[in-house]
Parts: structure tokens; sequence; C-alpha cells
């Protein structure tokens, strides 16, 4: 008995340092997790602009378009999908098969009309896709807002 009284400290000393253990090698795996989401976060940032903001740049207004600007494309897929990993499938979806009956924005698409197929990897279209879902947009010149308000437009 007087063994068992001694060797129950004993017991939660080395419960506390294993767990003390553990939650260092999870404060590691966080801080590695947060790097590669910054490394991802920068990949896509650079793939939309290699891949996409030729077309859907923020920068080009009125006649100069030759797409709806990404803030767009972002707003009605936002609408459309309800969580990140929807938002993520449906761009990957759209990018790899560009078609009519596929298409959210018919708006867009009479007025720009079917975006041609580009050759881009789904790993690199999933990027830009999560970039796109993550970051925050500047408001786009020349379009009015009632967009948002009232679901209508393209």
């Amino acid at each position: 008995m007087k063994r068992l009284i001694y060797l129950i400290p004993v017991m939660f000393l080395l419960s506390a340092v294993m767990e003390a253990g553990t939650n260092e090698i999870t404060g590691q795996q966080q801080d590695e997790r947060a790097v590669a989401d910054t490394v991802t976060f920068q990949q896509g940032k650079i793939l939309i602009e290699q891949n996409c903001y030729s077309c859907h740049t923020p920068e080009m207004t009125g006649r100069q378009r030759l797409a709806p600007p990404i803030q767009m494309v972002k707003m009605h897929y936002m609408r459309n999908y309800e969580t990140k990993e929807a938002f993520v499938d449906a761009i990957a979806d759209w990018v790899s098969e560009p078609n009519k009956d596929k298409s959210i924005m018919p708006g867009a698409l009479n007025r720009f009309g079917l975006m041609a197929p580009i050759a881009i990897s789904e790993e690199d279209v999933r990027l830009i896709a999560d970039y796109l879902y993550e970051v925050d947009l500047p408001d786009f010149r020349g379009h009015g807002m009632r967009h948002m308000k009232h679901g209508g437009g393209n």
C-alpha cells in the first residue's frame, strides 16, 4: 500500500511531462501548417495572376473587358456554393470543361461568349480557387452593386 502512495505522484508527474511533449508537437505542427497555408496562398496568387488576370483582370473597365472581372466570378460562385470545398470543386469543374450547361453566369456568357479551355493542371486550378475563396478582392469598377443586393445580373 505504501508503494502505491508513492507511485501515484510519479504517475501524475509522468503524465504531465508526456502531455507537455504532445502540446509541443501540436504547436510545431500548427506552425508548419501555417507556413504551408502561406505558401499555398502565395502559389494561388501567382497562378491567378499568370492564368486568369489576362481576361478576368480587376483593372479593366467597360469595353476593354475580355471576360467578367474576377470579383464578379467570385461573387457568383460564393452565392451559389456555400462551402469552400463546393466552391473549389465548382471552379475546377468549370475550368476543366467550360460549357453553357454548367454556366452560372448567363449574362457574362451572353456578353463575352463561352470561356475558351485553358491548359492548366487541376492542381493549379484548385490552388487558384482556394486563393480566390480566401482572398479579399477590391471592389471592382464599372459594375453596380445591385447584383449583390438583388441577386440579378450575370
